[in-house]
């Protein structure tokens, strides 16, 4: 037998062998790709679930206190009404009527608070509740439950959010539970500490705030503390103490005195005479002095102020928030703006008719619940004409005034509508928010300036609450 001896052909199946071999090891990391692939857009999408819930937890709890500021609004509103009319009312049993206010207003608040949680866990308001963060709406966030809870002072609320996002074949849903308390406060009305008329006036103790605290004196006197800050002593030095051990004490339980005002209660940086951006944490300073000034007043909180004759701010009283600042006088040469849960009471001087100044350069807006009040007897008459057209007040802000000639029992009051004096803005608006109080003792329990166990409604009902989130 002939055997034909020849290597002709073995190139091909070499060449062969490679393309097979080259072809599995391809089909492997291709497939290996898209199933990576898969699993990241499966992470993707996951990961922007989360995303979407999170950004729930964002919106619903400050949907949730806007709400509650909303309501607030609300309930202070109507429980200064109704208060402004028991104390008006001769012959009433006040105590027993501000009881029944307050239970009242009580039972309106929580069911308030659990109507909007029911409303909130109801199956037909998904789309209420359902935004997206996506323009081509492949991720959004919604409420997949929510859950009101009784508690000793509070109520919990709980909020299940779902967060979906979608992605291409890939769809994926987180789920999310925030969990805060809403503080329900045992009384809904608080008995004032402000200080009195008199004691606007009052001269300054000779007791300073140092000797206070040697040997514990605070302990033997009755609350509100007095005491004088010495010449170089600060307030918030003072504020500290205060709160700090061994003391703990609150700084609202205290009336402190002085003739420095922008030293030592300002206590403004790098030599400038602003007095911004301070949180007073509810102290009561008295300033015994007139001409006191500043170049502005911003951002001032907590803070009651009572100046024994004339404040002067050569700039602005802006975004002044949880204030009472009972004042003679008062200047301001640009603007008061932003008024918050403020009250501003002008007094002027006693049986001194159109001497005190309120003069304001620019415009005067109240933002939410806050209040001006003035006597217009004692204030001159071009001021008054010059703020008819410079005040703007909100639908739950007021002007209360108070004028001799429309108070029945003083000498100077007028039967004839004709001899009695009216104050009036010329926005009309603005003007449907300003009234008269005909009794002096009644305007200064309105204005904040009231005598030591008579109601008011709190400057603010907190609306303030610590979230926490379960994944």
């Amino acid at each position: 037998m002939k055997y034909i001896k020849t290597q002709n052909g073995y190139a091909l199946v070499i060449v062969l062998l490679l393309v097979t071999l080259f072809l599995s090891i391809s089909a492997t990391f291709i497939g290996g790709s898209l199933n990576h692939s898969k699993q990241e857009r499966t992470v993707d999408t996951s990961n922007q679930a989360v995303a979407s819930a999170e950004m729930g937890v964002v919106f619903y709890t400050e949907d949730f206190e806007r709400f509650l500021e909303l309501l607030r609004n609300k309930l202070v509103r109507n429980m200064q009404d109704e208060l402004d009319i028991i104390s008006s009312c001769n012959g009433c049993d006040s105590t027993s009527l501000k009881s029944l206010l307050n239970s009242r207003i009580k039972s309106e608040y929580i069911s308030s608070i659990k109507t909007k949680v029911s409303h909130m866990d109801a199956d037909n308001n998904e789309a209420f509740y359902k935004n997206n963060t996506s323009a081509d709406g492949s991720m959004n966030y919604m409420i997949d439950s929510a859950k009101a809870k009784d508690k000793t002072g509070a109520i919990e609320i709980t909020l299940n959010l779902k967060g979906i996002a979608k992605q291409g074949e890939s769809n994926s849903n987180s789920l999310l539970s925030v969990v805060f308390d809403v503080e329900v406060p045992d009384s809904f009305l608080v008995t004032s500490n402000h200080i009195t008329f008199d004691d606007v006036y009052r001269a300054t103790p000779t007791m300073t705030c140092d000797e206070l605290f040697v040997g514990e004196k605070y302990k033997t006197l009755e609350k509100p503390y007095e005491c004088k800050l010495g010449n170089n002593q600060k307030l918030e030095d003072l504020i500290t103490k205060i709160k700090s051990d061994p003391y703990y004490l609150k700084p609202v339980d205290f009336r402190v005195y002085t003739d420095k005002y922008l030293e030592n209660v300002c206590n403004p940086p790098g030599g400038s005479s602003n007095c911004n951006s301070n949180d007073f944490q509810g102290i009561s300073v008295v300033v015994n002095s007139s001409g006191t000034t500043t170049a502005n007043m911003n951002g001032l909180t907590n803070f009651q102020l009572y100046v024994s004759g004339k404040l002067i701010i050569d700039g602005n009283l802006n975004n002044a928030e949880r204030n009472v600042m009972a004042l003679k006088e008062l200047v301001i040469r640009n603007n008061i703006q932003s008024l918050e849960m403020t009250t501003l009471v002008v007094l002027g001087y006693v049986n001194q008719p159109n001497i005190a100044s309120f003069e304001v350069g620019n415009n005067i807006s109240m933002k939410s619940n806050a209040r001006i009040c003035m006597d217009i007897d004692l204030i001159k008459q071009v001021d008054l004409e010059s703020l008819r057209k410079k005040i703007k007040i909100d639908n739950t802000s007021s002007l209360i005034y108070y004028t001799s000639t429309q108070d029945p029992s003083h000498s100077n009051y007028s039967a004839a509508e004709a001899g009695k004096k009216k104050f009036t803005l010329e926005d009309a608006a603005s003007n449907s928010r300003v009234k008269v109080e005909p009794n002096y003792s009644n305007f200064l329990k309105m204005c904040g300036v009231t005598v030591s166990g008579s109601h008011t409604v709190p400057n603010i009902i907190d609306t303030g609450f610590d979230f926490d989130v379960k994944y």
